[in-house]
């Protein structure tokens, strides 16, 4: 005669229970810093000083960034690391549930909190940025495109903790990659998002520190340049020759004359208008997420793979 055993399934209350036992302290501080920093530079204390000074402004206005970088850093690098480091991997990984089943009720509590938090301070932070302006500030306030970076950080985390085993290399290597990621992604990827529009003039001083004329005011500028009258593309002119054509006295036939000879035919703009912003978000944030979606690929590929003990 066979006895079977049946054993109740580890639930989400349990699984939250787990999580606010692990990481009760940490939740708290970092509920505490986003009542803070929303008390301190949310809407109704912008309302009574619009002017926070500037090393305030600033640390509010990467207050959000930071947060998602302590998230991926200390609640998700760790958080498979330290179970090989403790060995606890040798019983918790070979009960009824599986380490794909582990990680995945270990990692949604926190990743949800965070997520949470994260946007609160995201709508903070977008309802006293200008609207008007395209800038990297106002186009990471996005609470859609931020917790995108949350979930990419978040998912990047496991998969060095899942991949090197120790918690100190899986935090280096998730801020290394976290940092670069978005740094890519920010200065290369993102201007070209959508195709930039181009805009030509005879403008030919870009020694008087104005904005060109080309762009429309609150753009973004992608690129700018001197034409190639020969191939109608970027001039490769030394700025001493530039600089000297400039220097004409508002002479407007001599400069052209003078621009001429060294080869410029006018001057391009590159930019993103402000109308092309949420488009940008929702492409950059489709990205993070289907990269996030690779590393997940990969992290239950690093799980199945682990050496049984």
């Amino acid at each position: 005669m066979t006895t079977v055993v049946e054993r109740a399934q580890v639930s989400w209350r349990d699984w939250l229970w787990i999580t606010w036992r692990q990481h009760r302290k940490s939740i708290i501080g970092l509920t505490v810093i986003t009542a803070t920093a929303f008390l301190l530079f949310g809407p109704l204390a912008y309302r009574t000083s619009r002017n926070l000074g500037g090393v305030t402004d600033t640390i509010s206005l990467y207050t959000p960034t930071a947060l998602s970088v302590l998230v991926a850093l200390f609640w998700a690098a760790p958080m498979i690391a330290r179970e090989y480091e403790d060995r606890t991997v040798v019983f918790s990984w070979t009960q009824d549930v599986r380490p794909w089943q582990w990680v995945f009720g270990r990692a949604v509590p926190p990743l949800v909190i965070g997520v949470v938090l994260i946007a609160v301070l995201n709508f903070e932070q977008r309802a006293r940025l200008d609207p008007v302006e395209f800038n990297s500030q106002l186009y990471e306030a996005n609470p859609y495109l931020h917790t995108t970076y949350v979930v990419f950080g978040f998912v990047l985390g496991l998969v060095f903790g899942a991949w090197l085993r120790q918690t100190p290399g899986a935090i280096g290597g998730t801020l290394v990659a976290f940092l670069g990621f978005r740094i890519l992604m920010s200065t290369t990827i993102r201007p070209y998002l959508v195709a930039p529009q181009v805009g030509n003039s005879a403008y030919i001083d870009l020694f008087d520190g104005s904005r060109p004329p080309e762009a429309p005011s609150g753009a973004y500028i992608v690129d700018s340049g001197y034409i190639d009258s020969a191939t109608g593309g970027r001039a490769s002119v030394p700025s001493l020759f530039v600089q000297e054509c400039v220097g004409t006295d508002g002479d407007t036939l001599a400069a052209t004359a003078c621009f001429r000879q060294v080869g410029v035919s006018g001057h391009f703009t590159k930019y993103q208008p402000i109308e092309a912003m949420w488009k940008m978000q929702v492409l950059e944030g489709l990205i993070y997420l289907a990269a996030a979606g690779l590393l997940v690929a990969l992290l239950r590929k690093l799980l199945d793979r682990r050496q049984r003990i």
